[in-house]
């Protein structure tokens, strides 16, 4: 069952894209076409073909940094969590 939903979500995922670029393509065309050559469906395949650059300073941001601190320092105090959640009557 779960390679049939994991299936499942892969094609409504890919579907979308299609459908997504479809109409964006007619709403824009040259323009959509132009973008298009320089991007890829598949993860980071326009990098390594040289259409894109990966500029390791985007992903340094003050957000991303915070978010990355807040989930690691979670992730840490998951056994502390767990047993104060045992404590607490609910």
């Amino acid at each position: 069952m779960p390679l049939v939903a994991s299936a499942g979500l892969l094609a409504h995922h890919f579907l979308g894209a299609w459908n997504g670029d479809r109409r964006l393509r007619l709403k824009y065309g040259k323009e959509w076409e132009q973008y298009a050559e320089r991007t890829s469906l598949v993860p980071f395949e326009a990098v390594l073909d040289g259409r894109q650059k990966l500029d390791i300073w985007e992903f340094l941001k003050p957000a991303y940094i915070g978010v990355t601190a807040f989930v690691f320092g979670l992730s840490k105090a998951h056994p502390i969590l767990l047993r104060a959640k045992e404590v607490i009557p609910f």
